[in-house]
């Protein structure tokens, strides 16, 4: 067992407690989210970005490592069809305001703006 995995078993352990909480959750999203920090804002119910900083990503393509199926699974329930393929496939870069058009963040907003969310 390597430590890759361990993390893995443990990440999906939390979604999991996220995506199954009885109340609503926030993710507000201050700047980059790549890899497990794209899948953490994915899990909660309402996603919030900064407009004019940062990206999120599914970069595991772009360093040649796999994605396991439940990350397929929660990047494939939370997209379009369109930008899960993009997502997954090529690695693209979302900033807030093509996540919002997306449809996978509900909103993109200036810094001054986020936290009060």
């Amino acid at each position: 067992q390597s430590a890759s995995d361990g993390f893995d078993r443990s990440m999906m352990r939390m979604l999991g407690r996220i995506l199954s909480l009885p109340l609503p959750t926030v993710a507000c999203v201050t700047g980059h989210a790549f890899g497990a920090g794209f899948m953490l804002a994915l899990a909660h119910d309402f996603r919030v970005a900064r407009l004019d900083r940062g990206f999120l990503c599914a970069n595991e393509v772009l360093i040649g490592m796999g994605i396991h199926i439940p990350p397929l699974r929660l990047f494939e329930c939370k997209m379009s069809q369109p930008a899960f393929q993009e997502t997954v496939l090529s690695g693209r870069r979302w900033d807030g305001k093509a996540a919002v058009q997306a449809g996978f963040m509900h909103a993109a907003v200036p810094e001054p703006e986020l936290l009060p969310w």
